[in-house]
């Protein structure tokens, strides 16, 4: 995706912006690490959670910490990050509602969950459906209104934001009174 130019990299630095310098950010399904390697040095602990190996041996030589894990089975403590975010990985996640689970479930009360996602609207939108479904996987697709509907069941406070015809981003903030939630 970043070579396509499709990461909003500016709007989700924006977004992701720690309050302390010992904060820390999960990057699931982060691939190469190239997200999180923009927003590296904002955090004293980023990690690259993927199950390809390829993938994460990119991540590694960006001097990314690493993992190679499912977005379903997260190998992390409950409220072990501040901020955790999955970038044009989600719709690769046949169980959607499990991973979306997972993410809360180690997000801090208090913590920002960012998913950024394809926007399946007009000409541009029906070329990456069919694009990922014919060429990458089954891909599973969610709108904008369907993400925050499972972010909130989870106690999340959700903001949507459409970043272009083909891109938008679901902020999650998850209440300090939502410890244990999820």
């Amino acid at each position: 995706m970043e070579r396509w130019g499709l990461y909003h990299v500016e709007a989700i630095q924006q977004v992701l912006k720690p309050q302390t310098s010992t904060q820390s950010l999960l990057d699931v399904g982060g691939g190469t690490g190239y997200l999180a390697s923009c927003v590296a040095e904002r955090y004293a602990r980023v990690v690259v959670a993927d199950l390809s190996p390829g993938m994460l041996s990119v991540a590694r030589g960006r001097k990314l910490e690493t993992v190679e894990a499912s977005a379903l089975a997260l190998p992390f403590k409950a409220e072990e990050f501040d901020a955790v975010v999955c970038t044009d990985a989600l719709h690769h996640i046949k169980q959607i509602e499990r991973a979306v689970s997972e993410m809360c479930r180690v997000l801090k009360p208090g913590g920002t969950l960012l998913i950024h996602e394809f926007h399946l609207t007009g000409w541009k939108g029906s070329f990456f459906y069919w694009f990922e479904r014919l060429f990458v996987d089954d891909a599973v697709f969610v709108t904008p209104g369907e993400l925050q509907e499972r972010l909130a069941k989870h106690g999340l406070s959700v903001e949507v934001q459409k970043l272009s015809d083909l891109a938008f981003m679901a902020v999650g903030r998850k209440g300090m009174n939502h410890a244990g939630h999820a």
